[in-house]
Formats: C-alpha cells, structure tokens, sequence
C-alpha cells in the first residue's frame, strides 16, 4: 500500500480534505500538525518555498498542496 504524508496544522480544512481523499484512495496517512509535530523552520528546510498547508509527500516524493493532490490523483 502507498503511504502519504500530510504536513499540516490543526483545524485545517483543506489538510482535512486532503486526508479523507486519500484514504478514499487507499493510502495509509500520516499526519503532522505545525507546532506538535514539526516547526515552521522544519518545513521551511524540507520546502524552501512553502506557502500553503498541506504539504502533502507520496512515497517521499513531495506533490504539493489540496489542489496538486487533486490533480495528481486524477492523471
């Protein structure tokens, strides 16, 4: 099964979204919340251009926020 990680915040629709997508979509999730599980300095090192949660990775390869989900699932 493929795992996906969700780098998110707490009370996020869109990092909600994106979770219930996947799932849908069988991926094993993974979710961490900014200030619980990572920093912002965290994921500005991973994602030097982050501007948006989620950030979500697919087997460790980073596709992106809510809306680059969307479109990688459906190619």
């Amino acid at each position: 099964m493929n795992t996906a990680v969700i780098w998110g915040k707490i009370d996020c629709p869109n990092c909600d979204k994106a979770k219930l997508l996947l799932e849908k979509n069988n991926f094993d999730v993974v979710e961490k919340k900014l200030n619980v599980d990572f920093t912002l300095e965290e994921i500005r090192a991973l994602i030097p251009n982050v501007r948006a949660v989620p950030q979500v990775f697919i087997n460790d390869e980073l596709i992106g926020d809510y809306t680059s989900l969307v479109k990688y699932l459906s190619e």
